[in-house]
C-alpha cells in the first residue's frame, strides 16, 4: 500500500505541463470562445496563452481587470485569483492606433512597467526583439470607454515562453 501511495503522489507533482500556460489544458475560467470584440464599454477581456483561451477571474481582493488612463499612462491589468495576470502598461497613448508595444513598455520604466505576464510567481516580460501588437479601437473620453486588442510573445529568467494572441479588452476605464 505505502509504495501505491508514493507511486500516486510522485503522479501528482506540480510541473509545467500542469501549468495551463505551458498546456493545452484550459484553466478553470476558460470556455470555448473569446468575449466578442466589441467597443461598447462592455467589460470583457480575454486572450489565447498558449492557444488556450484565459479570461480573468476576480479573487479575494482583486478585481477581474481594469484599465486606468491619466494623463497619456495607461494601465490594463486582469486577474485570475491572484495567481496569474497579464498586465500592459504604456505611456504616450494619444488615441486610436496602433502602438509599438515594446517602445510603450520601455517608455514606462520600472519592473512593473516592463511586467507583461505573471503566472504562479513567476514573472514574464516582453521578448527582446519582440515589438508586440497594441491597438487602441475606441478611446472615448466623454464616455471613459477603451477598447483595444493585443499579442506579443514574453519569457522567463527560466528561458520559458508564453505566446499571447488575439487579446482584446473593452472597457470603462479609471482615470
Amino acid at each position: 500500500l505505502l509504495p501505491l501511495i508514493t507511486i500516486s503522489l510522485m503522479a501528482v507533482k506540480c510541473n509545467k505541463n500542469n501549468d495551463p500556460f505551458f498546456s493545452n489544458k484550459p484553466p478553470p475560467t476558460s470556455t470555448s470562445t473569446l468575449p466578442p470584440e466589441t467597443t461598447t464599454g462592455a467589460g470583457t477581456f480575454g486572450c489565447l496563452i498558449n492557444d488556450t483561451v484565459w479570461l480573468p477571474e476576480a479573487g479575494g481582493t482583486i478585481h477581474a481587470f481594469d484599465v486606468d488612463y491619466l494623463n497619456r499612462d495607461f494601465y490594463l491589468k486582469a486577474y485570475y485569483h491572484n495567481l496569474e495576470a497579464v498586465i500592459i502598461t504604456g505611456s504616450f497613448i494619444k488615441g486610436v492606433g496602433a502602438y509599438n508595444l515594446r517602445k510603450l513598455v520601455s517608455d514606462s520604466g520600472g519592473v512593473i512597467g516592463q511586467n507583461v505576464l505573471y503566472s504562479r510567481n513567476s514573472l514574464f516580460y516582453l521578448i527582446v526583439g519582440d515589438s508586440g501588437y497594441f491597438e487602441i479601437t475606441r478611446l472615448d473620453s466623454i464616455n471613459v470607454i477603451m477598447s483595444g486588442r493585443f499579442a506579443f510573445n514574453c519569457v522567463n529568467d527560466k528561458g520559458d515562453t508564453v505566446k499571447i494572441t488575439q487579446g482584446r479588452f473593452d472597457i470603462k476605464y479609471k482615470f
